[in-house]
């Protein structure tokens, strides 16, 4: 269907009506009558101005042609213009394309004629039947159309170099220093998109409750239609910024007209959150004076079993981190005689050894635990005594 958009004017929006009058279709077809395409023109809300015009293309074929033809009428008392063309519905295999319409200025009372043309490709299949839209964009010549920022298609993602961090899970958006934010967002304009395609049209906000704001520049970065553009601009987190911030959109035209939405707000971002885990252990320990470790003695469970690790998660922004475990050899008080780390593991969700080099035992995200138990084989051969050891347990930010 094709829809005729009337937009606000200074002098009222009954004055300014552009709508189609008639339309009349045809095909290619020559002495055979297999596909066909029809038109209907719609006035839904009964002002006089037919704003839909239904086309319809039955058993068509690859090589079948169809036209459209059109008479659109300004009804209204207001001059205007018709910004753009917007095609919906099209399908991949066949080509619409609308002559005489775009960029045209119609008087009161004045009508002009298009053509919709229609052409079905060699890769469509037989007998296919489609129906598509479009929607004609018009202005009043007498009033500046401010911008529309299109806050449903804001993206927010966050990159470390060129890889792309993950944190759909995270209950508030996060980044750190050295890590760099990417936003996207499409902003419209009624009076076309020269309006708003310039450096600083489009800027996106960050603000926090203490009165701090900083302003990301966006660039436009693809037509999108006659009207809408998308824009992108990336920021990078530095180490002295912490805390919480709204962000939001603005956008202005050419002639500084304000978006009807500008500032309007998309989401939150917490710069810097603070990483912290907690153990319920300082310390482990194997045998005792009153129990103490024999030679040759397998699975040793340490005193302090279980011990739980928990993702703090200080700001509570929802953080993911990977939990790595590494230790280094245990040396007896008075002498260089030792028991390898690799005699000693843990089990979480399963069985891992330990070693002198970090590795994954599971991941928490925020204020998650993970419980965990240490176990020990003693070397066949040991001196008696003391021995000391060191394992560190390593939060890596997802």
């Amino acid at each position: 269907m094709l829809l005729a958009l009337t937009l606000p004017s200074h002098a009222g929006i009954e004055e300014f009506r552009i709508g189609f009058t008639s339309c009349t279709c045809g095909d290619n077809e020559i002495g055979s009558d297999v596909g066909s395409v029809s038109c209907q023109l719609i006035d839904e809300d009964g002002d006089g101005a037919s704003e839909i015009l239904q086309v319809l293309v039955a058993n068509a074929y690859p090589g079948y042609k169809a036209h459209v033809d059109l008479e659109v009428a300004n009804q209204g008392s207001i001059g205007g213009k018709i910004l753009a063309v917007q095609l919906e519905g099209v399908p991949g295999w066949a080509h619409v394309e609308i002559e005489n319409l775009k960029g045209l200025s119609i008087s009161p009372g004045e009508s002009v004629e298009a053509c919709i043309n229609i052409q079905v490709l060699s890769n469509a299949p037989e007998r296919s039947i489609f129906q598509f839209q479009a929607t004609i964009i018009a202005s009043d010549n007498c009033v500046n159309n401010p911008p529309h920022i299109e806050d449903e298609t804001f993206v927010m993602e966050i990159f470390m170099g060129e890889v792309k961090r993950d944190r759909s899970e995270a209950k508030i958006p996060y980044v750190f220093a050295g890590e760099t934010v990417n936003f996207q967002v499409d902003v419209c304009d009624y009076d076309g998109i020269g309006d708003i395609m310039f450096d600083g049209a489009v800027s996106v906000i960050l603000s926090s409750n203490s009165g701090h704001e900083m302003e990301v520049p966006l660039k436009p970065v693809e037509e999108l239609s006659e009207i809408c553009c998308r824009f992108e601009g990336e920021w990078q987190a530095s180490p002295e910024i912490y805390g919480l911030f709204e962000v939001s959109v603005r956008a202005q035209d050419t002639s500084m007209a304000n978006a009807d939405n500008s500032g309007v707000t998309v989401g939150l971002l917490f710069v810097n959150p603070r990483v912290s885990i907690s153990l319920n252990i300082s310390k482990l320990s194997f045998g005792s004076r009153e129990s103490p470790l024999v030679p040759g003695q397998r699975n040793i469970s340490a005193s302090q079993n279980p011990v739980v690790i928990t993702n703090l998660d200080p700001d509570d922004v929802g953080m993911r981190v990977d939990i790595l475990i590494c230790g280094e050899d245990f040396k007896h008080e008075n002498s260089d005689v030792g028991i390898p780390i690799s005699n000693m593991w843990i089990v979480a969700s399963q069985k891992y050894s330990i070693t002198n080099m970090p590795r994954k035992i599971g991941s928490l995200t925020g204020r998650e635990s993970l419980t965990c138990n240490f176990y020990m084989d003693v070397p066949d051969w040991l001196p008696a005594g003391k021995y000391f050891g060191k394992i560190t347990i390593i939060p890596i930010v997802k």
